[in-house]
């Protein structure tokens, strides 16, 4: 498609009317629109841009996973899961029919591709989980099919340099634990663990983000007795997976981000969650992190014990496909 071969040449243009668009509030910038296009392991993905007197004014990013069983071999057989992960037009051109041709164009395409079922946001290569709810009006896309799920997304956030003390602190129980960084020698074992206990979207983030040449010890890991029984993943600054994704520009630098995290079915209960996360914050703290966010949560509860606020609300908004 012309429009894939061009985009990269406007990649500052669409960066800065889509900081516009977003009022700022979203940390769109050249490195994240380049880093969240590259390939992915059996995801098809396109880009349409907008044009007026010969000027690129609006962009439309979209994806379809066309063999689910690759993302989940729970769903073999299940149509193709579709996104639209991405869509921005320059306020000075908005509400010019730009915004609507190219939804428009994305539906059809991802009809094309078989999709049935297609999220605003949440894709693989994600932009945002959903729409931010601080953006207010939600129409354009309601009057266009799209209709808001029940689901509850945040992010929360927190700077750890003022965190007390016991925010990094393992607990008792699970004292036994051996916290690490992953190595390379580890790998296999990782996959392995997600394999059995998380085998759908974050085994296969996992073995992309290896793919991509990701640093290992990005990931964190537990052993209770020699065997692996949780995981949790940071991005720092210097990280392959693009911070700017976490839209964390009102929060102090250094920035870092922890999740996905979890541990496996045997050792919930006694926790050994709570030891991993833990785990992965003091590695953020030890970094020098001060403004840290976990990302497209509804575990508000849980990490407010560890001093996280709401940072931002997204809506989660949903296609079916006729």
């Amino acid at each position: 498609m012309p429009d894939n071969d061009s985009y990269e040449a406007h990649l500052n243009t669409v960066a800065q009317f889509s900081q516009l668009a977003f009022k700022g509030q979203l940390n769109i910038t050249p490195h994240l629109l380049k880093m969240q296009t590259r390939p992915c392991h059996g995801l098809q993905q396109a880009i349409k841009l907008a044009w007026s007197n010969g000027q690129v004014v609006g962009i439309v990013i979209v994806s379809a996973m066309t063999n689910m069983a690759q993302l989940d071999p729970a769903l073999s057989g299940a149509p193709p899961l579709g996104w639209v992960d991405f869509i921005a037009v320059d306020p000075a051109h908005q509400r010019q029919g730009h915004g609507s041709t190219l939804l428009n164009w994305a539906i059809g395409w991802l009809k094309d591709h078989g999709c049935e079922k297609v999220w605003l946001g949440a894709g693989i290569r994600t932009f945002m989980p959903g729409y931010p709810a601080n953006m207010g009006d939600v129409t354009f896309f309601t009057r266009r099919g799209f209709v808001t799920s029940d689901r509850l997304c945040w992010d929360v956030a927190c700077d750890l340099s003022t965190a007390a003390a016991s925010s990094f602190a393992i607990p008792a129980a699970a004292s036994q634990a051996i916290i690490s960084p992953l190595t390379p020698a580890e790998i296999p074992d990782l996959l392995a663990f997600f394999r059995r206990e998380f085998p759908g979207r974050w085994r296969y983030e996992f073995e992309q983000f290896i793919a991509d040449g990701g640093r290992p010890s990005d990931y964190t890991i537990l052993r209770l007795a020699g065997e692996m029984h949780g995981f949790c993943q940071l991005t720092f600054e210097d990280s392959t997976r693009p911070l700017e994704r976490y839209h964390m520009q009102s929060l102090p630098r250094p920035w870092g981000q922890l999740g996905a995290i979890g541990v496996s079915a045997e050792v919930r209960g006694h926790q050994l969650g709570r030891a991993m996360l833990a785990g992965g914050l003091t590695r953020l703290h030890q970094a020098g992190v001060r403004g840290c966010v976990i990302d497209w949560t509804d575990l508000i509860d849980f990490y407010a014990k560890f001093n996280f606020k709401l940072f931002r609300r997204y809506l989660m908004m949903q296609w079916v496909l006729s």
